[in-house]
């Protein structure tokens, strides 16, 4: 059995590549005699993370499989939002006021975030307590540097990007099914076209495909390398600067905290509108 799924990092083009995927995992969970456990655990990165918390909603029931591409679709084209971590706001703003219940305790220990921290280190952030720190976790494991503004500060230490030292082959189980992405930098921190988005989805679902039929046939997930983006002083320059030189955005652990409450319920129309 797939017990362990991890999704890969790349922006608003990984988004759309995983959208094909999610839609083939979730046949496959849902059909007789899936080889996918019905308590599988998801690992996620930046991107990646958040698709991992709305695949958990899928298969939990809270969203319906044609309302996500929809949704995402939405954000992207009627925001307001100029900046990729904006954008990205405006989308868990939906997924939290209207697809997700108060209790999370479904997928607290199901759901592990990955994020940086200093001297070369990254980890797993789960066990979340509440809304509200799932959602500021999610934004911190796509804390890019020089453009997210998100506080950086979480239970006391001071994380990045997920994606800088992340290493498949020393924080991921040995049987993850490993869901790696195109990662077309520079190209991944643009909103990608619409006709775009179609082919990303088509290669998306291709590749969950690909995967699913080699572990059917073999009984074990095909082996992939995805190695840290950064390592040793360039690391140490990147956190040094986003410490001292970002100009952070406190108000967002505010906007946080009124989405992630239960009496604050938005409209369709209001949901992720920031003032």
């Amino acid at each position: 059995m797939i017990k362990n799924i991890y999704f890969n990092y790349g922006g608003f083009y990984a988004v759309y590549e995983i959208i094909g995927v999610i839609r083939e995992l979730y046949t496959e969970y849902k059909s007789n005699n899936s080889v996918i456990s019905k308590k599988c655990v998801l690992h996620g990165c930046s991107a990646g993370a958040g698709m991992s918390f709305l695949f958990l909603l899928l298969i939990h029931d809270y969203i319906k499989l044609d309302e996500i591409e929809a949704t995402v679709n939405y954000i992207i084209d009627n925001t307001s939002q100029i900046t990729i971590e904006s954008v990205y706001m405006d989308l868990l703003d939906v997924l939290f006021s209207k697809h997700c219940p108060p209790d999370i305790t479904f997928l607290s220990t199901r759901l592990k975030i990955g994020v940086s921290s200093k001297n070369n280190k990254f980890e797993f952030l789960t066990n979340f307590k509440s809304k509200s720190e799932l959602y500021h976790a999610l934004l911190l494991s796509a804390n890019l540097v020089g453009i997210s503004k998100c506080p950086s500060v979480y239970n006391d230490k001071f994380y990045l990007d997920g994606a800088l030292h992340f290493d498949s082959n020393k924080y991921l189980p040995k049987d993850c099914l490993v869901i790696d992405t195109l990662m077309l930098f520079p190209i991944y921190l643009t909103i990608p076209p619409t006709l775009v988005r179609k082919c990303l989805i088509t290669y998306g679902s291709y590749n969950a495909l690909k995967l699913l039929t080699y572990y059917k046939k073999n009984r074990k997930n095909k082996s992939h390398y995805i190695p840290a983006l950064v390592k040793d002083t360039t690391s140490a320059l990147f956190f040094f600067a986003h410490e001292h030189f970002c100009d952070f955005d406190h108000t967002i652990i505010d906007h946080i905290n009124s989405i992630c409450t239960p009496l604050d319920i938005l409209n369709a129309d209001s949901c992720g509108r920031r003032l």
